[in-house]
């Protein structure tokens, strides 16, 4: 009993220390340099954040949310260049690109993009297996406030074999 409580004990006062190690790591970015913290991209918190933080953040800026392939035929594997343009006033970092489903997959540019660059997200979608209308999601995780951009992936894809 003795011992399981100095166990417990020990591991309190290492738990304080890392926390205190944390909370004073000389790393940690306040905004005043213009660059956000990419540990900002993990927090969902940020979007409510009211501060110099939604200032300073960089901004995805996109001429169009939504790209329609139109009429496709099943099997058919069809892409676009999607520019954006960082019109924000820090780096923009992007950490994923995901989408709704395995079909459709998106590229981006591993490197920040500057304030007042433009960047391409290179998306793909496959029809094999797809009939009908497809409405697919690929989601951007960046350092934006928020941290998360949609874009709508859609298509109808036809049955080569319905034309005869």
């Amino acid at each position: 009993m003795e011992r399981m409580m100095h166990t417990k004990g020990i591991t309190a006062w290492i738990i304080l220390f890392v926390l205190i190690a944390a909370c004073s790591n000389p790393k940690t970015n306040t905004g005043t340099t213009g660059n956000v913290d990419p540990a900002i991209v993990e927090n969902p918190s940020t979007a409510s954040s009211p501060t110099k933080l939604r200032e300073m953040a960089p901004v995805i800026s996109l001429q169009d949310s939504i790209h329609d392939f139109g009429t496709i035929m099943q099997g058919e594997k069809v892409s676009f260049a999607l520019p954006f343009t960082n019109t924000g006033k820090s780096d923009l970092l992007i950490n994923a690109a995901t989408a709704s489903c395995g079909c459709t997959v998106a590229d981006y540019p591993k490197d920040p993009v500057k304030p007042g660059a433009t960047g391409i997200l290179n998306i793909s979608f496959d029809s094999k297996g797809k009939h009908g209308y497809q409405n697919k999601v690929v989601t951007i995780l960046s350092n934006t406030v928020p941290n998360t951009k949609q874009i709508f992936v859609r298509a109808t894809v036809e049955d080569p074999n319905d034309h005869h």
